[in-house]
């Protein structure tokens, strides 16, 4: 099979990663990929956020995205080097824990593009975050100034998590 020659430049483009959990932290996305650099706030619509499966490095339950009509995930887009998307995989435990998928985020400051996310497999189950985890995400979305309405939902979704339901 017969690669196009325009390949080779889709590869060395820069990827774009939507982060909404642990990965909006600076500190943690600089140490893992030095070169990323934040394009700014970004929403996924058609999806809420969920804590579920078990990380025992993060003390329970992670960020996770759940289809939901008329719903909305913020967080942050980053643009990375491709190069960098091995540690990225490598943090989120692709495949074991994480899938790598594409979607279509919107900028707070207008427009649209197309990013790559993680998420777990549907199987997965509510479970509590950790108070430290859950105060790392809620640090990231006051730093990047996402909406306080969201904040109180990612507040909500670890309390329905601890009541043993994802979906009110």
């Amino acid at each position: 099979m017969r690669q196009d020659d325009t390949s080779a430049d889709c590869a060395a483009a820069p990827a774009r990663l939507f982060a909404y959990g642990l990965l909006m932290d600076p500190g943690v996305m600089l140490r893992l990929c030095p070169d990323a650099r934040a394009v700014g706030v970004a929403r996924l619509e058609g999806m809420r956020i969920e804590f579920r499966g078990d990380s025992p490095e993060d003390g329970g339950g992670v960020a996770d995205l759940v289809p939901a009509r008329g719903g909305a995930v913020w967080g942050v887009l980053w643009e990375l080097p491709r190069s960098c998307l091995p540690a990225l995989d490598a943090f989120e435990e692709v495949p074991e824990r994480y899938v790598r998928e594409r979607c279509t985020v919107r900028l707070a400051a207008g427009g649209a593009c197309d990013a790559e996310l993680y998420r777990q497999p549907e199987e997965a189950r509510p479970a509590p975050p950790g108070a430290a985890y859950l105060a790392r995400i809620l640090s990231a979305a006051r730093r990047w100034g996402l909406p306080p309405c969201y904040q109180d939902e990612l507040r909500a979704a670890a309390t329905l998590a601890r009541a043993g339901r994802g979906r009110p």
